[in-house]
């Protein structure tokens, strides 16, 4: 059977014994094992693919990974990752990379806590003001770890101040969840001394926080 070609080292085709057998469990619904398989066959297990059985296991792939993620996260300490689950999980970063998908490199950076892949996904997108208004609303309304969030937003605040036109309404809106009112005073006064635009900007600023803040 495929599950002791796969076994035999012997065997020059085994990674294509782990896709067969992999497949075999997967329509047995017994994706645990089919995962197991498919992380066996090594580049012959396509992210590229659209198939039912490769979204499938991509997407229990993810789950494994960020699961692995925020355990270790919680016990401060590294993950311990299979490094074949981390090589289906890089390609197929780099698939939505390539594709324009960047949201779901976000999506899974804030899931996963890997704040290097959202600085990659920024990096690499078009319109970057887009991503990261789309990052700042995942970050607060997805990402349920304090101190987490707080590194998150404290990065999103690092790179919409690089931008040409700092949005400096989501940028107080992210420097009042980290409770940081001094930086939001170093923006008004830079505002004020700004163009006339500048200072309604202020004033529209001072209006949307206290709108929002916390009373």
């Amino acid at each position: 059977c495929s599950e002791a070609l796969f076994e035999d080292e012997g065997f020059a085709e085994r990674e294509l014994a782990a896709l067969v057998a992999s497949k075999v469990f997967f329509h047995l619904g017994e994706l645990g094992d089919a995962l197991t398989y498919a992380l066996g066959a090594g580049k012959l297990f396509d992210v590229r693919e659209k198939t039912e059985f490769s979204v499938t296991l991509i997407a229990k792939c993810i789950d494994q990974y960020v699961g692995l993620c925020n355990e270790a996260a919680a016990k401060g300490a590294e993950p311990e990752i299979d490094g074949r689950l981390v090589d289906i999980v890089e390609s197929m970063v780099n698939t939505c990379l390539a594709d324009g998908q960047f949201e779901q490199v976000v999506g899974l950076a804030l899931e996963a806590r890997r704040l290097d892949k959202l600085l990659i996904a920024l990096e690499k997108c078009t319109d970057v003001n887009k991503l990261l208004q789309y990052s700042l609303k995942v970050a607060q309304t997805h990402v349920h770890s304090r101190q987490f969030r707080h590194k998150v937003l404290d990065t999103l605040v690092q790179e919409f101040l690089k931008q040409e036109s700092p949005d400096y309404i989501s940028i107080s809106q992210c420097i009042l969840f980290l409770d940081e009112p001094d930086k939001v005073t170093e923006i008004f006064l830079k505002l004020l001394k700004g163009s006339d635009d500048d200072v309604l900007l202020a004033y529209q600023v001072a209006l949307d926080l206290a709108e929002t803040q916390h009373q």
